[in-house]
């Protein structure tokens, strides 16, 4: 009988410098990166070994989504190996200082990963995208102050194009509320206002652009 084995990925996303980013992990003397994930054991389901991974970080699973399952037969030269991908979506300031090598990466600057993790990526970044349509969600990365220009960056990213400033502010304006503050900008230009989202459901695509 040929043993099969199914593996758990977890792909980590967040904002950081208007960047959408990943979590990758790398060993020591290693040149290659890879994401966080582990063996799934028989005693367990697919989304309590995600979370297990989750409390590794010592992050909620409450936003854990799986992304799609990578069965090809060669995919794992040295045992058969199913994979399948989950995402999270944090604010960065959950991260702690672990005793382990981590880095965030910009996701469309990805480094050498292993085996297929760079496919596994892929597919997990197009299922983020249509994520972060929803306003909800994107108040994840976005939990307090934040500036327009810098959640333009991040639609922009999302969807690929450019957006008009005005058109954006107008749409999103009746979900936000200005909380007084500027963000004093280390280059000395003109400070911008800083926002919040209101504090409700949010459960809305402003773009209408998900097949």
């Amino acid at each position: 009988m040929i043993e099969c084995q199914i593996e758990v990925f977890l792909n980590i996303f967040t904002v950081d410098d208007d960047k959408i980013k990943i979590l990758l992990l790398k060993k020591e003397g290693s040149s290659t990166w890879h994401l966080p994930s582990r063996l799934l054991k028989i005693d367990e389901s697919l989304e309590s070994s995600a979370t297990k991974i989750c409390n590794k970080f010592q992050l909620k699973a409450d936003m854990l989504k799986e992304c799609h399952t990578f069965s090809e037969v060669n995919r794992n030269k040295e045992r058969r190996t199913i994979a399948v991908s989950y995402m999270l979506m944090i604010n960065k300031y959950s991260l702690k200082n672990y005793e382990f090598e981590y880095q965030l990466f910009d996701i469309n600057n990805i480094p050498k990963m292993a085996f297929d993790h760079g496919s596994i990526i892929a597919q997990a970044v197009a299922c983020l995208k249509k994520e972060l349509l929803n306003l909800n969600n994107l108040k994840v990365f976005f939990p307090a102050d934040f500036t327009f220009p810098e959640l333009q960056k991040v639609y922009e990213e999302v969807l690929n194009e450019n957006i008009d400033r005005r058109n954006f502010r107008k749409k999103f304006l009746p979900f936000v509320y200005e909380t007084g503050e500027k963000n004093e900008l280390p280059s000395g230009g003109r400070p911008a206002k800083l926002y919040r989202f209101l504090d409700k459901d949010l459960e809305r695509n402003l773009f209408n652009v998900i097949k």
